[in-house]
């Protein structure tokens, strides 16, 4: 939930993704040498029924990138280290598919279907039970031949209401929709994101779906507001409920899936009372506002999933609807990146991470019956 130079990074580099991939084309016909291209094809069955997974998705996606960003200085981005168009196919109804025109390398296979455990080479974290994604290497013109499987997985379903009895249900657009999300237990007692999300309906009820057997923990993420910074009006993380009504993901309710097993009645409860803010400003160490950055607020000692908000035009930040409890509050800068040009041989891009504008600092406050005494944050620019 937080903002960080990466995003800024990645923003960039698709957008110039193109121009690389016009250079490669432009290079290849001028050198009358096209590569040769190889094809992907077989089948996808079901492991519960054993019968054909007719309309599963299936993807090829290239190894990852290997570009490591330097905490400040200049660094060069390569085609090699661009993002690829997925080469993908939909399984038809007897369990069959094709991927055609596959340049020479390495790819992960990712595979959806609706009720059934992913295969996502971009899943960073996963429970244990969950199987390791199928890799293929393709060579010039080879045409290979692979035989796939998809498990069902368990499901977690439940309702989110507010306290006072009402649907938490906004009958919004999807991005401002409340949104329910799933930890997975990664190693015994660490809880990673897992997954997509899921959004709440008329009646606040939710179901999650295609989960690997493993323990998870549930929560719902509300809308933010919006902020009026320097750079426009940006939006802010909605405060998070973990099962069944805490800010804490430690006093969440563990639930065990087993695979093809539903999970009914894990409930959120949002509260609606005894809520109060927490607000303040940022300054530098002569008293002038700080207006870039990113303000953290979270449970003490459980940073990991944070409410999020830029400081506004004159510093000021706010974090409402909060229960009592002890919070942190941070705030942190990052490097913002630059785009110096080609490099000489215009194989690449010369790219800039600037130095953070100031070192991150924090402070802690006590909710307890009343809103938080107006906050200060004074940081150290850099120099």
């Amino acid at each position: 939930m937080t903002m960080d130079s990466s995003r800024l990074s990645v923003c960039l580099i698709n957008a110039l993704m193109l121009l690389f991939l016009a250079a490669a084309l432009t290079a290849s016909l001028v050198l009358g040498q096209p590569p040769a291209l190889g094809s992907v094809s077989g089948t996808v069955r079901l492991q519960d029924t054993r019968g054909p997974a007719a309309g599963a998705f299936i993807s090829l996606l290239p190894a990852p990138s290997k570009l490591t960003l330097p905490e400040v200085g200049e660094y060069v981005v390569r085609d090699d280290d661009l993002p690829q168009f997925e080469l993908h196919a939909t399984v038809g109804s007897n369990g069959s598919f094709e991927i055609g025109n596959i340049p020479p390398g390495e790819y992960a296979v990712m595979l959806y279907k609706p009720g059934y455990i992913s295969q996502d080479p971009r899943i960073s974290v996963a429970p244990p039970s969950m199987r390791p994604v199928q890799r293929l290497r393709i060579v010039a013109g080879q045409r290979k031949t692979v035989e796939l499987e998809l498990e069902r997985g368990g499901s977690i379903e439940g309702h989110v209401t507010f306290t006072d009895g009402r649907p938490a249900h906004t009958g919004m657009q999807i991005a401002h929709e409340i949104a329910v999300n799933v930890e997975a237990e990664t190693e015994p007692g660490k809880f990673s994101r897992f997954g997509g999300a899921a959004h709440t309906d008329s009646n606040g009820h939710y179901s999650i779906d295609g989960l690997p057997t493993g323990r998870y923990i549930v929560f719902a993420g509300l809308p933010g507001n919006m902020v009026t910074t320097t750079r426009g009006r940006i939006g802010t993380s909605g405060r998070v409920v973990f099962a069944p009504s805490s800010v804490r993901a430690s006093k969440a309710e563990v639930v065990n899936v087993q695979q093809s097993k539903s999970h009914a009645g894990v409930d959120i409860q949002v509260p609606t009372q005894g809520l109060h803010s927490v607000a303040g400003m940022v300054v530098d160490s002569s008293g002038k506002p700080v207006t870039e950055g990113l303000i953290r607020l979270y449970p003490k000692g459980e940073p990991d999933l944070s409410l999020a908000a830029p400081p506004g035009i004159h510093g000021e930040f706010l974090f409402a609807d909060l229960p009592d409890d002890e919070y942190t509050v941070r705030a942190e800068s990052y490097g913002e990146i630059s785009f110096l040009g080609m490099t000489e041989d215009k194989t690449g891009m010369r790219m800039f991470r600037n130095k953070a504008p100031f070192a991150p600092v924090s402070t802690q406050v006590t909710l307890a019956g009343r809103n938080a005494e107006a906050l200060v944050l004074r940081v150290q620019m850099a120099r």
